[in-house]
């Protein structure tokens, strides 16, 4: 291989290649499974031995570590290096190379082959649209380092299934793609890429930087220490390899850096570069942290950390700023008058009670949903009126009354509290508008995200008397 293809050129590029040789025994495994989407991974002490292998040799190098000399050494003349693996310096017995036998493919084992391809491969198969694979994408990258995770002779894979699953969720919450599981001399990383067939979103760096800091918090549950790297720009996305053998990858300078960003996210956290940052800025907070030298850049890279559970509020633009839906702005206005007209009234009826009025703004994406709430908050500027506004956006689905309970509590100024206080705070309120409500305050454990232990009466409730209570 180093003889026949350990030179490419093409045009002004010189691309040259090192190998490593390593030998011993190996496991096989399926995992995953989340949404019928499963992995296959080799994994085995070889994969150790590379480590030491490949960092020993540069290019044009061949070298083969301790395991596999032993099994060759009279095959192969070469010289020990000093972390003790062996550097090929000529093969004093060729084989003559056998070529594989075809695996016979039959139909009856398509549906399991398709699930370890990604969905916008099967998209495009079930297209046969397969010509049309390649394309240059903008995309964000996510690497992950699993530190933690022992590869050992009686290897047994429910941690590193588990770690998988746990990823696999978040991931395809996001409508990210799996790149790519493996076990190398980096240890064992897992490739994620968000923007690329069947999804692909204006928001999709906010999309893999939220997703890196969810699989971070997700996988410290399962006492791993991930460390990720977070990128965005230009890839080509498509297949490479040749007709017998080929896969879907994406190629460019932002998947190595994503790959540098982990290694110094190490022993654990996230880092995101300038591009990733650019984008989500206005919804996250970051950390800037001193710029680096990364192999394969010649200027050192801003890097940035985001913070967990960081979220900036929405930022409210006046009503000047809005463009067109005039439509969208009448119905706004109409209901506005509407809920003055009604206060009004109660006002001259002398009702205690504090009059309010809920709108709901709902769109995809970039619609001008904030400008539109803007116009709603300088219409009650302009009346004296209390604004009090929140937002949830793709995902925050899974979390039930969310906005609500953010109005809520930004409505009692609880917002910030801890969970005690706010326990507290909840519980003196219900306190002070009936204590007969006091036995059912555990019903608001879903809104408020509290954690009052039930009554006995609430207990005895069946779930239709539960529900109009």
């Amino acid at each position: 291989m180093q003889r026949e293809h350990g030179v490419y050129t093409s045009g002004d590029l010189s691309l040259k290649c090192h190998i490593g040789v390593s030998a011993g025994q190996l496991h096989s495994v399926h995992i995953g499974g989340v949404d019928g989407r499963w992995e296959y991974l080799v994994v085995g002490d070889p994969l150790r031995q590379l480590e030491s292998a490949v960092d020993a040799g540069k290019a044009g190098d061949v070298v083969l570590s301790k395991e596999a000399h032993g099994l060759v050494k009279g095959t192969f003349v070469s010289d020990r290096l000093p972390c003790g693996d062996f550097l090929v310096t000529e093969c004093t017995d060729e084989l003559t190379p056998q070529p594989l036998t075809p695996l016979p493919l039959q139909p009856e084992i398509e549906p399991a082959v398709r699930r370890y391809l990604s969905r916008g491969v099967l998209a495009k198969l079930d297209a046969k649209q397969t010509h049309w694979l390649g394309e240059l994408r903008r995309v964000t990258v996510v690497f992950v380092n699993l530190q933690g995770i022992k590869i050992e002779t009686k290897f047994d894979p429910t941690p590193l299934d588990n770690a998988l699953k746990a990823m696999q969720r978040v991931i395809f919450r996001y409508q990210g793609m799996i790149r790519q599981l493996l076990v190398d001399d980096k240890g064992t990383v897992l490739i994620a890429v968000f923007g690329v067939p069947p999804f692909s979103h204006s928001d999709d760096a906010l999309r893999g930087a939220r997703a890196a800091l969810a699989i971070l918090q997700d996988l410290y549950k399962l006492e791993l220490l991930p460390a990720i790297g977070v990128t965005t720009g230009d890839v080509f996305c498509g297949a490479v390899g040749s007709e017998g053998r080929r896969e879907y990858a994406m190629v460019g300078d932002v998947v190595n850096l994503s790959a540098r960003l982990m290694k110094a996210a190490s022993p654990t956290g996230v880092l995101c570069d300038h591009a990733t940052y650019l984008l989500v800025g206005d919804h996250l907070i970051f950390q800037e942290l001193p710029a680096i030298t990364v192999k394969g850049k010649a200027k050192p890279q801003k890097i940035f950390r985001p913070h967990p559970h960081s979220s900036k509020r929405l930022s409210i633009l006046s009503e000047k700023a809005i463009v067109g839906r005039k439509n969208e702005q009448m119905i706004i206005r109409s209901k506005f008058e509407n809920f003055k007209a009604e206060l009004e009234e109660s006002q001259k009826r002398s009702i205690s009670f504090h009059a309010g009025g809920l709108l709901l703004v709902e769109g995809p994406t970039g619609c001008g949903k904030t400008l539109l709430i803007g116009l709603i908050k300088s219409l009650c500027a302009d009346d004296d009126l209390q604004f009090i506004h929140t937002s949830a956006s793709f995902d925050e689905n899974d979390t039930s009354y969310l906005p609500i309970r953010r109005l809520l509590l930004r409505a009692m100024q609880c917002e910030t509290l801890d969970h005690v206080t706010r326990q507290q705070q909840v519980l003196s309120l219900v306190d002070a508008a009936s204590t007969t409500w006091l036995e059912l305050v555990a019903l608001l454990n879903p809104v408020f995200g509290t954690s009052f232990e039930e009554s006995r009466f609430l207990k005895k409730l069946e779930p239709q008397d539960r529900e109009e209570a």
